[in-house]
Order: structure tokens, then sequence, then C-alpha cells
């Protein structure tokens, strides 16, 4: 699994690419999200577009690190969740464990910088943990 990491203040967002499995991948999701946390970042988006699918231990790995970002007082969010993955999420009710960012609402603030206001913070579909 490869993984790229950019930052902007207190906010990282990390693109994950390759199959979520026991071994190596899951390893390296859970040193790339410690590796955060321990740099200070309190907003971590995981950018799963490129995830093709998971297993068990993958999706043990990204329970364990919403976990890990509620104790350090982190809100963690996952965008661009499809195919294999999200139907995993939504047979197994991680979903509601796992909260995700739509990708389409993803792109759109990117291509869009303008300052929101309060209400217009609130994304469609589910947050990880509203810090």
């Amino acid at each position: 699994m490869h993984a790229r990491v950019r930052t902007a203040g207190q906010r990282a967002t990390a693109e994950f690419r390759g199959p979520l499995v026991i071994g190596e991948p899951v390893d390296g999701l859970r040193q790339c999200i410690s590796d955060l946390l321990a740099r200070g970042f309190r907003s971590i988006r995981l950018d799963l577009a490129g995830v093709p699918y998971a297993d068990a231990c993958g999706l043990g790995a990204l329970v364990e690190c919403r976990r890990r970002a509620v104790a350090a007082g982190a809100a963690i969010k996952i965008s661009g969740v499809n195919g294999k993955l999200r139907e995993l999420l939504r047979m197994t009710g991680l979903s509601l464990a796992v909260p995700r960012q739509p990708l389409r609402k993803a792109l759109a603030g990117q291509l869009q910088r303008r300052p929101r206001s309060l209400a217009d913070s609130r994304l469609p579909g589910l947050k990880f943990l509203v810090a």
C-alpha cells in the first residue's frame, strides 16, 4: 500500500493506494495515523479512493485509528470510499463507526475555497468525530 500525506496547518490528508489487508498495508495505515497524531494534527482525512478493498484486519485498523484519534482529541474523516470497501463498511455496520465524507463533497471543497458559515460546515454523510 502506498500513502501520500499533504498537510496544511493543523489538517492532514493521507491518500492511500492499494488493498488494505493484513501485514504491511495495515501496519502502514496505523503508523501513518500514529505519526500524524504525534506531530499534533487534529484534523485528519483519509482518502481511500485508491483502496479497492479491505480484509478484516483492514477494517479493524480503521476502527482502531478512529479510537486513537478520539483519545488524542483529534477528528478523522474518510473520503473516496467506493466499490467493495464501501459495501464492506455498509454490510458490517462499520459505516456508522467509520464515518465518511462523500467524494463529491470532498472534491467540491478542493475546487471551491471560500469561507464557510457554521451552517455550511455540516457535511452530508457521517462524521468520524465532532471535535
